[in-house]
């Protein structure tokens, strides 16, 4: 039985289910700074990491990764995240750092600077680079890390002998997705002001002598199960992927996001399927997402409940091989009429069309006049035209 996030507690009824919030506070498992001037360079069992600019202009990146899964309880709802960083040197000024979710998994070997340790030292096997996650054995895509573009949390760093904190919704969602999906861990990168001359700052690592000083990651979570997930299947079909879900019980339960990705790591909202509200019993739900390319495709529930605290579910992947039904949509990008080849323009046929996150805009029945999309706003929509129960040809098409 798939859960949302954590095995189910006794139940004598729904209003007994109570929140049993705990905070732990975790350890870095690793941590190293990479160096843009010396792309061989690491530091990786040094007492300090660092990041920012030097004198010369040259960005050094901190990497740092906690072990969620092993200390948090699988299926628990993460409602806090801290990072906690001691900042031991700094030249002058203020510096905005932000942590940035890794998307690759990244070394810390055997090198040690000594010293200052802000030049680094040649990288040791398996030790992360610039250029390498692993020094040896495997570059980055992307040289300097590969990483999420957006920010998961910033932070105004100024001063030495203080920490610093990064706290936000989005460390939160890493931290809750990294629990759902370990394989996906892979930590942070803290990135500071990189344009600005002598920015860099030194922070104690998880190796420095002074244990009070080392990274800290304070999780607070709860154990309550608002929300029992039973089953959650996916299958292709005709039009699209018809995702099937149901519920064996619900508490305050709000509605459903079905999220959609090409790459397992960043998703969007493709529909959105009203909750139940309390129940406990089974309860199905289903939506399908229409007019999508072959390859694959990733899928994920984020169920909220009635005060907006979010849960997700564990990801579903699927194949598909060929596009089926498909209309080519006649002028695209459009400004104003829709024109369909004879094979779709079948009057009397109803169609759809819903924008790029599900949303439903525009309905009708075809004639001959085509189909007058004026008044829609700029974007990208899917259309969608039912010739007979069942037989749904999809399109996609871009309205300017």
């Amino acid at each position: 039985m798939l859960k949302f996030y954590f095995p189910a507690l006794f139940f004598m009824s729904l209003l007994s289910l109570a929140n049993a919030q705990t905070t732990v506070v975790l350890s870095a498992v690793k941590d190293n700074t990479i160096y843009q001037e010396s792309t061989g360079y690491s530091n990786g069992i040094g007492d300090n990491f660092f990041s920012g600019s030097t004198a010369t202009g040259k960005p050094r990146r901190a990497l740092m990764k906690f072990d969620i899964a092993s200390v948090i309880p699988a299926g628990a709802s993460v409602t806090s995240v801290t990072l906690s960083l001691f900042c031991n040197k700094t030249v002058s000024g203020t510096n905005i750092m932000r942590i940035h979710q890794l998307l690759a998994d990244w070394g810390e070997g055997s090198s040690n600077a000594g010293g200052q340790e802000g030049a680094g030292t040649p990288a040791a096997s398996n030790d992360a680079t610039w250029a390498s996650r692993f020094h040896l054995s495997t570059l980055w895509n992307t040289t300097g890390g590969e990483f999420a573009a957006t920010a998961s949390a910033s932070a105004s760093v100024v001063t030495d002998n203080t920490v610093y904190t990064w706290t936000s919704p989005q460390a939160i969602a890493d931290v809750q997705n990294w629990l759902n999906n370990p394989a996906t861990n892979f930590g942070w990168i803290l990135i500071g002001d990189e344009a600005r001359l002598q920015s860099a700052k030194r922070f104690a690592s998880r190796e420095n002598p002074n244990s009070t000083q080392r990274p800290q990651l304070s999780v607070t979570y709860n154990t309550t199960v608002p929300v029992e997930l039973a089953s959650l299947d996916i299958k292709e079909i005709k039009s699209g992927v018809l995702l099937n879900w149901t519920t064996s019980q619900e508490l305050n339960n709000a509605y459903f996001l079905i999220e959609h990705s090409l790459d397992g790591f960043h998703f969007s909202t493709v529909g959105k399927i009203n909750g139940a509200g309390n129940s406990a019993g089974l309860t199905a739900y289903k939506f399908s997402h229409e007019g999508i390319a072959a390859g694959r495709h990733y899928y994920r529930l984020a169920q909220t409940d009635i005060g907006g605290r979010v849960q997700l579910s564990t990801i579903k992947t699927i194949i598909i091989k060929k596009q089926r039904f498909y209309i080519q949509v006649s002028p695209n990008p459009v400004a104003d009429i829709i024109l369909l080849k004879s094979s779709a323009n079948k009057p009397g046929s109803r169609y759809s069309i819903r924008s790029n996150t599900g949303i439903l805009v525009l309905t009708g029945v075809l004639d001959n006049k085509g189909i007058n999309v004026k008044n829609l706003v700029t974007g990208i929509y899917l259309l969608q035209i039912e010739q007979a129960p069942g037989d749904v040809l999809t399109g996609t098409f871009f309205k300017y």
